[in-house]
């Protein structure tokens, strides 16, 4: 396989793995305001527990396959910049 083979797929894979977290946060945002207002279905809980379940598991992976440059950004060998 060709290394930028490699490369796209793990790009577009940490692009997926984005989406899900993002969506699993909304997810977890909306249930813990249900939560705290007290209204929703009686199953909010449980489904606020899972997605945060979920949510930790999701950030786990996320900083792993970002932690190259996570410690880059924390050690000042990296910086970002984003192109206008």
């Amino acid at each position: 396989m060709h290394p930028s083979m490699n490369k796209k797929a793990l790009l577009k894979g940490k692009a997926a793995l984005s989406i899900v977290l993002l969506i699993d946060f909304v997810v977890v945002m909306i249930t813990g305001i249900l939560l705290y207002l007290h209204t929703g279905p009686h199953n909010v809980g449980k489904l606020h527990t899972i997605s945060g379940f979920l949510m930790g598991v999701l950030v786990t992976i996320h900083i792993i396959l970002n932690f190259k440059l996570l410690m880059g950004e924390i050690t000042g060998k990296i910086e970002i910049r984003i192109k206008k």
